[in-house]
């Protein structure tokens, strides 16, 4: 698909289009699409990105371009915020992006296979406050040790220590996404593939409980 407007792919359509004999292929057409896919893709709308990529083969708009080429990850109609009803969430698992003494917040995340929640924030934090929030969260929420992931990088590096020190002592998982990613054909990095994780979610009925935070998603980007 013609994911960006830039690159050898879009120079073959535009300045170089004279040496290629060029197709474009409309699933609108093709009696291979199931029309419940034609109908996810014009839920984002019949003028957006995500349409005109996956269903009529075009280009992305330039407009959601920045000046480095890169365009948003997510819409915000993927974005979908529902209210807090109060449910419990099962076999849940508990992510912690550690923020330390900058301007950020350390936050955490609770989800299942459905639903995400930003469960606490902490403005400045320490190995010792985040590993002390943690470990209160894993036992309010019910999550075992293996379902932790801590982002393992720069503060973040010493409160899987701090936890393993604690009483009772747990292992939970740190997580560096500078690493490589598991399919690192198809990934610079294990950001990059977790992004794409996330987004995948998403378009598959993920729901995130309504938070102001979660907008910040739409910063995500990508090329």
């Amino acid at each position: 698909n013609y994911t960006r407007a830039e690159g050898y792919f879009h120079e073959t359509f535009n300045k170089n289009k004279q040496y290629w004999r060029n197709f474009t292929f409309s699933s609108v057409e093709s009696p291979l699409v199931p029309q419940s896919f034609l109908d996810i893709k014009a839920s984002y709308g019949l003028d957006s990105d995500e349409y005109g990529i996956f269903v009529l083969g075009l280009p992305p708009h330039a407009e959601n371009m920045d000046s480095q080429g890169y365009v948003p990850l997510l819409q915000q109609a993927e974005i979908r915020q529902v209210p807090d009803e109060g449910k419990a969430l099962y076999s849940a698992k508990m992510g912690v992006d550690v923020s330390g003494l900058g301007a950020n917040e350390s936050v955490w995340v609770v989800r299942d296979g459905f639903r995400a929640k930003i469960v606490a924030k902490e403005k400045i934090s320490t190995p010792k406050s985040v590993a002390e929030k943690t470990l209160t969260l894993m036992s309010a929420y019910g999550i075992n040790e293996n379902n932790v992931f801590i982002d393992d990088f720069g503060v973040g590096s010493s409160i899987a220590q701090e936890i393993a020190l604690a009483e009772p002592r747990f292992r939970v998982r740190g997580v560096n996404v500078g690493t490589p990613a598991n399919d690192p054909k198809a990934y610079i990095n294990l950001r990059a593939e977790l992004a794409i994780r996330l987004r995948d979610w998403l378009r598959t009925g993920g729901e995130l409980i309504r938070h102001s935070s979660w907008n910040q998603l739409l910063d995500i980007k990508y090329k």
